[in-house]
């Protein structure tokens, strides 16, 4: 995500075109499909092991998603294009973040 934010960056300085070519193709929607499911596996098995009330976690989940989602739109159709590559580079050093956490966590532990 970064390198790709950086990338974006650069060509949009030059004043090119943020044209990438992706299109939605059924290959892709399979991907994204099955990545999403062994994500929604992994999080049924977590819950189950912990013993969780399905119910009030899906309820939960779904509630805290759909806000989410609803104030990202907003977010985005306001700051969009003004924070495109930016909102990028930003993504990913969370994500890097939040994977650095997760192993100090786990090497401490």
């Amino acid at each position: 995500m970064i390198l790709e934010g950086i990338k974006s960056w650069k060509e949009s300085e030059k004043g090119s075109c943020d044209v990438r070519g992706n299109s939605l193709t059924l290959k892709l929607l399979l991907v994204q499909g099955i990545a999403t499911s062994i994500d929604a596996l992994a999080v049924g098995i977590s819950l189950s092991v912990v013993q969780a009330n399905i119910l009030f976690a899906a309820l939960t989940i779904g509630l805290i998603t759909f806000l989410l989602c609803a104030i990202a739109s907003v977010v985005g159709r306001r700051f969009g294009t003004m924070l495109n590559d930016k909102a990028e580079i930003l993504g990913g050093l969370i994500l890097i973040g939040i994977g650095t956490r997760i192993l100090i966590s786990h090497l401490i532990a």
